[in-house]
Order: C-alpha cells, then sequence, then structure tokens
C-alpha cells in the first residue's frame, strides 16, 4: 500500500495560481482570487486595455500579475510568418467573444471573429489548412497575433507591454504546421527576439 507524503508548507509555500481568462466574469474572477491572469483574447492593444482595465477593475487594489497567451512567429516573409500561426490564431479566435462584450475590437477583427466562429470546423481543430483558417484575412492576423519579422514582433511586444501586461505565453505554431519552421521561428524568437526585449 502506497501513500502520499504531502511536503511541509516550510518546504513548499505557497504555490501560485494562474487563471487563463477570455470574458469579462472569468477575468473578474480571477481578478479577485488568483494570483495571475493569463488573458486569451488576442493581441490587439485595445481589445488588451480591455481585459486588464476590467482586471485592475475587480483586483480592488490587489496585485496581479497580468499576462497574456499570444500567437507569435518570427520570420523575415510576414506571409510565412501568418501562415504558421494561422490555426492557432483560429482556435483564440474562435472563443474571443464567447460572452464578452465587443471591447476593444476593431471592426477587422470583430469581422474575423465572426467569420470564424461561424465556420469553425473542430474536427480540423488547430489546424492551419482547415477552411475556417484558410479564410482568415491578413489584416485579421497582423491584429490578433504577433507575426513578421524579428524587429516587428520586439515593436508588438514592446508595446504589449506597455498596457500593463507582465508577461507572455507564447504559442508558437499551428497543429499542422512544418515542425522544422516553427523550430526555426523559436530559435528567431530566443536569438533575436528575446535579446531586443
Amino acid at each position: 500500500m502506497s501513500r502520499i507524503r504531502w511536503l511541509p508548507d516550510s518546504l513548499v509555500g505557497k504555490v501560485p495560481v494562474a487563471v487563463a481568462a477570455t470574458g469579462p466574469h472569468v477575468i473578474k474572477v480571477a481578478a479577485r482570487h488568483a494570483d495571475r491572469v493569463d488573458f486569451t483574447v488576442g493581441a490587439e492593444p485595445a481589445r488588451l486595455e480591455w481585459a486588464v482595465r476590467t482586471a485592475r477593475e475587480a483586483a480592488g487594489g490587489r496585485e496581479l500579475s497580468l499576462g497574456a497567451y499570444l500567437n507569435v512567429a518570427v520570420h523575415p516573409d510576414r506571409a510565412a510568418a501568418r501562415d504558421l500561426v494561422r490555426g492557432s490564431t483560429a482556435i483564440f479566435a474562435r472563443f474571443a467573444t464567447e460572452g464578452a462584450p465587443p471591447d476593444g475590437l476593431s471592426d477587422v477583427t470583430r469581422a474575423g471573429i465572426e467569420q470564424v466562429a461561424a465556420a469553425y470546423d473542430e474536427s480540423r481543430h488547430g489546424q492551419a489548412g482547415a477552411a475556417h483558417a484558410q479564410e482568415l484575412e491578413d489584416d485579421f492576423i497582423d491584429r490578433f497575433a504577433v507575426v513578421g519579422t524579428a524587429a516587428e514582433v520586439i515593436d508588438r511586444l514592446r508595446e504589449i507591454e506597455t498596457l500593463g501586461i507582465n508577461h507572455v505565453v507564447v504559442v508558437p505554431g499551428s497543429l499542422d504546421a512544418d515542425p522544422a519552421a516553427v523550430a526555426k521561428s523559436d530559435e528567431r524568437f530566443g536569438a533575436e527576439v528575446l535579446p531586443g526585449l
């Protein structure tokens, strides 16, 4: 018979609680009770500003670490970068406004989200080759994800930082993206983007 032996609190300490949040209800609950709130609302600055404001208002002065899940691809050819995250961007877009007000969404982003939600094929979840992902306009991906050269990605991440985002969780590629291309994007992120931040 085996038993779980718990480590004493003196050795472990408090385990921080992080919540991934998209809509206002979860953002508010997380801001009141969790240590970290990681937004899954895309990379459009006005939408992130809305999420940060919603969290801070609900926190009532509590100190929070605020982050964002971001679809990121670094490539000298922006079209290639878009294609790396097309399917994973569609995932985030699919859930971006369920129960959430349209605050901070540009017309381009709102239209892209509505388009993906109406045509989302669950059997092709996360795949760039899915029809719902292929139909995403370039402008939508440029706003909702962080794609482009290392310099362009650095500029976007710096802008996002000024909104009150303390950390990001990088989502590097779609499920059906070429693993070598994703690895190269990750390599560029580590070698070219991180030192620039």
